[in-house]
């Protein structure tokens, strides 16, 4: 219900390009729309659940828009901010420029494209100083310092090189170039240069270069080489330039060495004014995310800056929901304590069963030993809320509940969506308190859902402490990192155990060519004509016998489609006919509509179906082994489910439908023809009665319309047709 997805949609209908566009228009009219939004699409929803056969209570659903559900949210947060877990802090993050909104990490990951971008080696000029006479002599000198974010340049305060590297200084013309030495050939490769001299880095800490571009020159302990461990001779030059505002490695050299925080971009990605060349210019546009790094360079050039430039493909993070190029930048968010709950965390992941099954320990076990605290503000509209209050002097109040807050602040409180409780303030000892802007990741509601879906802890206790942890949950395996891992978190935090017990990782359905299926590529066929020309039960065997329930991904075929609706269901449906047109001509029941079990159908000790070979009075052959396959087949399938491993069990009723159609039928059609009535031909009926039966049964879960029509119709002693199956 809440996010940037729906958020998105509203944006695009209304043709905001901007936060501000939104602001403007007022943030009470876009939620209200977004609402609507969400409301539009349930009846679709809930044609194509019940048309799929699955097994919903639509009626009670719960939406994570909801007044009940935003609450427990609430509680969730107060029971993280009770035990310490929640921070404020201000450090690099990846922004979307557009939505203007921070990202998590796993936010980041699912973005990344490989692009082509342009990179630079500019020429920073050494200033005249007794170390650098002493380093170099007389003459121009230049640091060499390469970087793939050309728009960053303008905000350079710093250069880091390695301690411990060994650096060259070479001679180029009347010039003198200081490079990593590892990297030299690199960047001077078919031109005729000199090698004059080798230093450490921490030879070179302490040089001061001219500031590279005039905005933020009078910046005090500024442009001068420090020393850094992040510093390699990979690629690039072994110099590093660093602008603190955007990148980790920047901003904690930034907080050591005091130098002045210089942010020369803002959130929504453009240069600010004081960037007089380049301002109000987007550093990453969404139409040419080159265009503005180009203008970078024909300035290095035009002013002698520039030493070489290079285009190169690399992988670059985007927004996963608007496809905008992200940046990573300096600025404050609230966050979950990962680290502090981690080794909770780890500790009760030992319990929780996954299939497939290298998962546990692969990637969800991975993401968890890696994981960093967890950044769950955001700075947009549509969600759930963050509830703090604070005061002008800094002073912040959690708030748990709608009741706590009504009585704070006096006031009756119908919703809890940003443009309802912003407007809500209170006093308390002498202070005014009106809440922080901010609104909570989507993630932060997926991941308080077991508590939220029902209310808790203000209705239905008993109910969730029945249900709590989760018997099994399933999703896709890009939910290793989103859904799973933060339901593992708040749980491990706030409950002190898993949130799960078992987990099923689908691998994602893409088109028949491999390519993700696509609205605008029309490489997928329409669902709904998927499942009119087949049928619901065909879809649901084709996905659960694939790959696809394994953290596998299928490249979805109809012709595959078409070879399971053949294969599997016209052989099972010509068994099953065989049966119902020779049991009407002979007028067949079976024996569980009279006394062999003494008594009704239906009742406790009524023949059930699922007959075991030494029950049976029939010795032929034939139907001893259909009835000892379809024990094999229960046992299988039981066994697989039990270990949720969906595909091995789906997969068990092919060979055996295969078995019972071509082997058991074919060979015993015979002793269906006989014209007279004996014991041979009354145990046929009863053992492909049994069979069809129970094997009915085994397959509801997986095939529920064929099931109930083949069950419904069998398992009755009296037929519309007076007493047949």
């Amino acid at each position: 219900c809440h996010g940037l997805p729906i958020e998105n949609i509203v944006e695009k209908e209304l043709g905001t390009k901007s936060k501000k566009d939104i602001e403007d228009m007022g943030v009470e009219k876009f939620n209200e729309l977004c609402r609507s939004k969400v409301l539009g699409y349930v009846s679709e929803w809930e044609k194509t659940i019940h048309r799929l056969g699955r097994w919903v209570d639509m009626k009670h659903a719960y939406r994570t828009m909801d007044k009940e559900y935003m609450e427990s949210v609430w509680w969730v947060f107060k029971e993280l901010w009770d035990g310490g877990y929640i921070y404020k802090g201000y450090k690099p993050m990846h922004i979307c420029p557009r939505c203007e909104t921070t990202l998590s990490q796993q936010e980041v990951s699912e973005g990344y494209k490989d692009i082509k971008d342009i990179s630079v080696t500019a020429q920073f000029r050494v200033q005249d100083t007794e170390l650098k006479k002493r380093l170099v002599g007389d003459g121009d000198a230049y640091l060499l310092a390469w970087t793939t974010t050309p728009w960053t340049l303008p905000g350079n305060v710093l250069i880091a090189v390695g301690e411990d590297l060994e650096y060259t200084i070479v001679k180029l013309g009347d010039a003198h170039f200081i490079v990593a030495k590892d990297l030299v050939m690199t960047n001077f490769e078919g031109k005729e240069f000199e090698v004059m001299s080798q230093v450490h880095g921490k030879d070179l800490a302490g040089l001061y270069y001219e500031p590279l571009f005039p905005y933020y020159a009078d910046s005090e302990n500024s442009f001068r080489v420090v020393t850094a461990d992040f510093v390699t001779t990979e690629d690039g030059t072994g110099l590093v330039h660093l602008a603190p505002a955007f990148g980790t490695d920047d901003y904690e050299v930034f907080r050591k060495e005091h130098v002045p925080f210089i942010q020369h971009v803002g959130m929504d990605g453009v240069f600010k004014k004081e960037v007089t060349d380049f301002a109000g210019l987007h550093v990453k546009p969404v139409e040419d995310h080159m265009a503005t790094d180009i203008e970078i360079v024909k300035w290095l050039a035009h002013n002698g800056k520039l030493f070489a430039k290079k285009k190169y493909e690399h992988s670059y993070p985007h927004c996963w929901r608007c496809d905008t190029p992200l940046l990573n930048y300096a600025t404050d968010s609230w966050f979950v304590d990962v680290t502090k709950v981690k080794k909770t965390a780890l500790k009760l992941a030992e319990d929780i069963n996954w299939s497939p099954a290298h998962m546990k320990e692969g990637r969800f076990g991975k993401w968890l030993e890696g994981a960093r605290d967890w950044s769950i503000s955001r700075q947009r509209f549509w969600a759930s809320v963050i509830p703090v209050w604070q005061s002008e002097d800094g002073d912040q109040i959690c708030i748990g509940s709608v009741e706590e807050l009504e009585t704070l602040s006096g006031q009756k409180v119908d919703d809890l969506h940003k443009h309802v409780v912003d407007k809500i303030t209170f006093e308390k000892d002498g202070k005014t308190y009106t809440r922080v802007p901010d609104v909570l990741d989507t993630w932060f509601d997926s991941g308080s859902m077991p508590y939220a879906q029902v209310h808790y802890p203000f209705e239905q206790k008993e109910a969730f402490e029945q249900g709590f942890p989760a018997e099994f949950i399933a999703e896709g395996q890009d939910q290793t990192r989103a859904w799973f891992y933060y339901l593992h978190i708040i749980a491990s935090a706030i409950k002190g155990k898993p949130a799960f017990k078992n987990v099923i990782v689908n691998g994602i359905v893409l088109a028949e060519d491999g390519k993700k299926m696509s609205k605008k590529l029309q490489n997928y066929p329409d669902p709904m004509d998927i499942l009119n020309k087949y049928g619901a039960d065909v879809l649901r065997f084709y996905l659960l016998s694939s790959p696809v329930v394994s953290a596998e991904n299928l490249n979805f075929s109809e012709r595959d489609l078409n070879d399971v609706s053949r294969n599997v269901f016209r052989m099972l449906w010509n068994s099953y006919s065989f049966f119902t047109t020779y049991a009407s001509i002979d007028n067949w029941s079976p024996m569980s509509c009279h006394s062999r079990a003494g008594g009704n159908p239906g009742s406790e000790n009524s023949l059930d179906p699922r007959v075991k070979p030494e029950d049976d009075k029939s010795k032929n052959i034939l139907d001893r082994w259909i009835l000892s396959e379809l024990q094999l087949l229960i046992r299988e399938v039981e066994s697989s489910m039990e270990k949720y491993e969906l595909s091995k069990a789906t997969r068990a009723f092919m060979p055996f439908i295969d078995n019972l159609s071509n082997w058991y039928i074919r060979r015993s059609r015979k002793r269906f023809w006989k014209s007279e009535d004996d014991n041979d031909k009354e145990n046929a009926y009863q053992t492909l009665y049994a069979v069809l039966v129970t094997l009915s049964k085994v397959m509801a879960p997986f095939t529920p319309f064929l099931s109930e029509e083949i069950y419904r119709n069998l398992f009755s002693c009296h037929s519309r047709e007076g007493g047949n199956p």
